[in-house]
């Protein structure tokens, strides 16, 4: 990933999408970015007549951009660059057509307004299946939350930069590599720890000492043929993909966990199912989505 140069965060009012803002916020600061807040209206019917929905649409999106430059001015400090967005018309469709202009989307995955299902439901799903970008995604708010000025948001999950460790968790499928070059670029980029994961799943493979053994060459081959991945830290889970991810991500104190939206062999729901669901509503940091785009090359074969 390149040097971050325009940050989109959409946001529908919720108190979820104002974490998002707070950590595109600190991300702005820190990559001397450009901040832009969305806000997607929906099309107006054909009430009144087309001159009366005209100057009716035209009053609702002035009243919206009064509002995003409200937010602006009680959420971003005055040396982050911000700049509101109104669109009209479909809210995944809007945001994955303004993403086009960001090098990242900074959103939360649940929303109480007008996203009511951002919890993976249709917006989220489809702005992070279309997506050219990267995502980074905040998970929802916990039900006692309280604010902290530890470097944490409401819902405790830390939002630091810089990174001091990045997991990327793998299951072997060619879209997790793509996942572990933007891993090594942000861990370089922020002087992190990479720690390079995968998660032994199968019951019968569990106690099988020759597996692990297996998986951790495999993991040091792919260590060695990466430039810039001569460091990482080399793990073996065991278990449950997503609960064992959330567990070592909070055992190492991780600051951001990398990975595809898309797994082809052994976690076949990680697109937008349920591993990536999982860890997004238990883990204690951000996850930063990389789309599947293309490849340019395989993980190595066993």
């Amino acid at each position: 990933m390149s040097k971050i140069k325009r940050i989109l965060c959409p946001t529908d009012w919720s108190e979820p999408s104002r974490v998002a803002l707070q950590a595109a916020v600190k991300m702005a600061r820190y990559e001397d970015a450009d901040l832009v807040l969305l806000h997607v209206l929906p099309p107006l019917g054909l009430v009144y007549g087309m001159a009366s929905v005209v100057s009716l649409g035209q009053i609702v999106q002035d009243e919206a951009t009064e509002k995003l430059r409200a937010l602006i001015a009680e959420c971003v400090p005055p040396d982050v660059r911000a700049q509101p967005l109104i669109r009209v018309g479909d809210e995944a469709d809007e945001i994955h057509l303004a993403a086009l202009q960001a090098d990242v989307v900074v959103m939360s995955t649940h929303g109480r307004a007008g996203w009511a299902h951002w919890a993976f439901g249709s917006v989220a799903e489809t702005v992070m299946r279309e997506s050219t970008c990267p995502i980074f995604v905040l998970g929802p708010l916990g039900k006692d939350s309280a604010t902290s000025d530890a470097g944490q948001d409401e819902r405790g999950c830390r939002v630091d930069f810089p990174y001091k460790q990045v997991l990327w968790p793998t299951d072997w499928s060619e879209v997790s590599e793509r996942a572990l070059d933007e891993a090594i670029t942000i861990s370089a980029q922020h002087g992190a720890q990479l720690l390079m994961l995968h998660v032994i799943e199968s019951p019968e493979l569990e106690m099988s000492w020759l597996h692990e053994e297996h998986m951790e060459k495999r993991l040091r081959k792919l260590r060695e043929r990466k430039a810039g991945a001569q460091n990482a830290r080399l793990l073996i889970g065991h278990g449950v993909a997503a609960t064992e991810i959330t567990r070592i991500a909070a055992a190492e104190c991780v600051d951001l966990i990398v990975m595809s939206t898309h797994g082809s062999n052994g976690w076949q729901s990680l697109r937008l199912g349920s591993v990536a669901q999982k860890v997004m509503r238990e883990v204690p940091c951000p996850v930063f989505l990389v789309p599947p785009r293309t490849v340019v090359s395989s993980v190595d074969e066993p």
